[in-house]
């Protein structure tokens, strides 16, 4: 007999970015600096959040590309435990290179300070929401999108991608239709 432990959310970040990795690179934003820019907004710091954190910031770690992170969770210690866990994105001595990485702790994504504060990053590329349920998750995605819609974002000025966890397969199966004029015609994936 053979054990295989598997960590569901482990296995939803690495094959996301294994089948779809490539958008990020796509999607990185030209400015007038040499290096494009992968701008990642994490929105909940737990389980899928904390392991897109992780994996985002060796992904992508590409010669020609820049990256930030910056994480909201509504955990006071969110960049604490963080810094715990992954000590190494987080050099702090003189000389040493340095991830971008900015954490807001202690932010309730229902206030107008939540709102502010993502409308000031305007190199946005990439958001990937993961609070907890369907409900909250869906509902933060729409607002995130109006938001990015009126948002004028720098370089090329192209909109961020909105991804977000879904746990209720129902819906991760209607999500994953596409539709015209009402009618479901081509099974495609999950769409943005």
């Amino acid at each position: 007999m053979q054990v295989t432990r598997i960590n569901p959310h482990q296995t939803l970040i690495y094959h996301n970015l294994d089948v779809h990795g490539v958008q990020l690179f796509r999607n990185a934003r030209k400015t007038k600096e040499a290096d494009k820019v992968i701008s990642a907004v994490i929105v909940g710091f737990g389980r899928y959040g904390f392991e897109m954190a992780k994996a985002l910031c060796w992904f992508c770690q590409i010669q020609g590309y820049k990256f930030k992170l910056t994480v909201f969770d509504s955990d006071e210690n969110a960049e604490k435990r963080f810094r715990s866990d992954c000590p190494g994105l987080f050099k702090d001595n003189p000389g040493e290179e340095k991830l971008d990485i900015t954490v807001h702790c202690n932010i309730d994504i229902k206030t107008d300070d939540f709102i502010k504060k993502i409308k000031t990053i305007t190199d946005a590329t990439y958001i990937f929401v993961s609070l907890g349920t369907d409900d909250i998750n869906l509902s933060t995605s729409v607002k995130l999108r109006s938001v990015c819609a009126a948002t004028e974002y720098a370089g090329d000025g192209h909109k961020p991608v909105i991804e977000t966890v879904i746990y209720d397969q129902n819906i991760t199966s209607l999500m994953s239709q596409k539709w015209e004029e009402g009618r479901i015609f081509e099974e495609t994936g999950l769409h943005n």
